[in-house]
């Protein structure tokens, strides 16, 4: 566990490093951009563990003060036998820096909220949203790790910036 909080904390940083380097190339050829500091979507998708699959839904808010950076909450119920919520204060880093869609890395601590005890987890994530008329259409797929096991999330996200 503590090797792959490692991992996950040392690929933030040297995400955010590489951001930091390309920071003024990508100004000098693209100039100032332009987007959304809020960012809400809703999630559908379904979370594989143990040999079982259950249908998953979710919503997420993103703040992002930096073009490269984003703070936020995601919350997501998962349906069938497993029956629990997920909570995650996640990180966003977005490399290629686009206003609109692009390519979005996660990482962040969260819980596993079940009937009758909770679990802390480590989810790692990528998403690439596309644009569409004002909204972000985005298929994402994360990887919760608990207790040295990995539960695997997937789906599609819809999103709208403000």
């Amino acid at each position: 566990m503590r090797i792959c909080l490692f991992l996950a904390v040392f690929a933030l940083l040297a995400a955010m490093a590489l951001q930091t380097a390309t920071a003024e190339e990508g100004e000098a050829s693209h100039g100032e951009r332009d987007f959304h500091r809020n960012h809400l979507a809703l999630f559908l998708g379904a979370t594989s563990f143990d040999g079982e699959t259950s249908f998953t839904s979710g919503l997420d808010y993103e703040f992002r003060p930096l073009d490269y950076l984003g703070f936020g909450i995601v919350a997501e119920y998962i349906a069938g036998d497993l029956r629990e919520w997920v909570v995650v204060l996640p990180v966003f880093s977005h490399p290629n820096r686009d206003a609109e869609g692009g390519w979005k890395l996660i990482i962040g601590p969260g819980l596993e909220i079940h009937e009758h005890k909770n679990e802390f987890l480590v989810r790692l994530g990528l998403a690439y949203g596309f644009p569409v008329e004002g909204w972000t259409l985005a298929p994402e797929f994360h990887g919760d790790l608990v207790h040295g096991e990995w539960h695997w999330v997937y789906g599609v996200s819809l999103g709208r910036g403000f």
